[in-house]
Formats: C-alpha cells, sequence, structure tokens
C-alpha cells in the first residue's frame, strides 16, 4: 500500500495509476531518457502510451512522436502532447518510412507496450545508442530485429515489468506522475461508471468498445 499524496481526484489516480509508473520508469530508468532526445512512443492513444508522452516531456525530451491505429487514439496522442502522430497501418516497411520522416534522424529511445510490426519498425529507426524498451505485447508476442541494425548502431532492445521495482522505486514514480497530473503536465482519457456496472464494463472492455480506461465508482 502508497499513500496518495497528489492533489489529484481519486479516478484520475485510478485511471493513470500503475500504467503511468510503468510509462515513467520505462523511460526514466530503464531506457534512460536524456533532455533533448527524441522519444518515439508506440501505441500513443492507449494509458501507457497517453502517460508515457506526458512523462516525456516532463523528463526533457526534445521531439516527442507518438504511432495509434484509429483516429480517435490518434487524437488522444495528440491531447496527451505528442509533436507528431503517425498512423499505425500498412506493412511495416511503409510504417518504418513514417517513422523515419516523423523522427527526423532517428528515435533515441522508444516505448514499446505493444510490440509486433510495429516494435520492428521502431528498432529499424533507433539512433546510435538508441533503447527500445517493451513493456507489453498488445499487437503480438514476437517481432523481428536486424542483428546488423542493432550491432551497427550499438542499440539496446530492453524489457521491462513494474514487478522489478523496489517499493521505494514505485512510490517515487507514482508520486512524480500524479504530481504531473495535478499540474495539468500528465492525464489518461478515461471514464466513470458507477460499481453496479461492473458486468457491463468488463464486457466492453473485452470485446474492445472502451475506447478509454473505464474506473468503476462506489
Amino acid at each position: 500500500m502508497l499513500p496518495l499524496e497528489a492533489d489529484v481526484s481519486d479516478p484520475v489516480a485510478a485511471a493513470i495509476g500503475l500504467s503511468g509508473v510503468a510509462a515513467w520508469m520505462a523511460l526514466s530508468w530503464r531506457g534512460a531518457l536524456q533532455p533533448g532526445e527524441t522519444v518515439l512512443v508506440l501505441g500513443g492513444g492507449g494509458v501507457v502510451g497517453q502517460a508515457g508522452i506526458g512523462a516525456a516531456r516532463a523528463l526533457g525530451a526534445g521531439r516527442i512522436v507518438a504511432v495509434a491505429r484509429s483516429e480517435e487514439a490518434r487524437r488522444r496522442a495528440g491531447d496527451a502532447g505528442a509533436h507528431v502522430v503517425v498512423p499505425f497501418d500498412g506493412d511495416v516497411d511503409e510504417l518504418t518510412a513514417r517513422l523515419e520522416a516523423a523522427t527526423q534522424g532517428g528515435a533515441d529511445v522508444v516505448l514499446d507496450p505493444v510490440f509486433g510490426i510495429a516494435a520492428t519498425a521502431a528498432s529499424r529507426v533507433l539512433t546510435h545508442g538508441g533503447r527500445l524498451v517493451n513493456l507489453g505485447g498488445a499487437a503480438g508476442d514476437e517481432a523481428r530485429f536486424s542483428s546488423a541494425v542493432l550491432r551497427g548502431r550499438s542499440a539496446s532492445v530492453l524489457g521491462y515489468t513494474n514487478n522489478a521495482l523496489t517499493r521505494e522505486q514505485r512510490r517515487e514514480a507514482l508520486t512524480a506522475v500524479l504530481d504531473l497530473a495535478a499540474s495539468g503536465a500528465l492525464g489518461v482519457a478515461h471514464e466513470t461508471r458507477p460499481l453496479a456496472e461492473v458486468g457491463v464494463a468488463w464486457l466492453r472492455q473485452a470485446d474492445g468498445r472502451a475506447t478509454t480506461r473505464l474506473v468503476l465508482l462506489p
């Protein structure tokens, strides 16, 4: 149990939650994001993606490019603060070309909660010393990486899980993201529903009709 001291409402804190912790730590700790670097956020319209965009801005990223599939998801990524939002469609070569153009020289850090062909395309635009941090597989459990690209650029593919955090790391990360939320610098789209609708909410989530995070209120 961790105390929540930031001046945010319970629904906002619940919507951000551990997804915000994951985004913050994947960028700051595993990805070692430095001020001025370019960040590529895959799944930018999702909860981790939106939180990651806000975290990247707070950590001093010079350019933030997001990738999202639907028009609504692209809007959420733009509202979260991405400088450019790239559509996720077509094949891996088409996506790679879009990412090359959008990043204007490559991505220093990739926040990847989706994997699959999006991660393959992202790996191709890593800069020298670039880091791709994977923390999910929403688009598939496999991706293909070029040994020549990774070796030639001294790039890294890193895994991340909140389970690896100490209690103190988790506390510091949650405090950081909720403080950003309180200042308006970080947020995720969410919808509140009464707890009595838990069954309906579960079905909406399961069949993909929930386009934002659902927060149940007792």
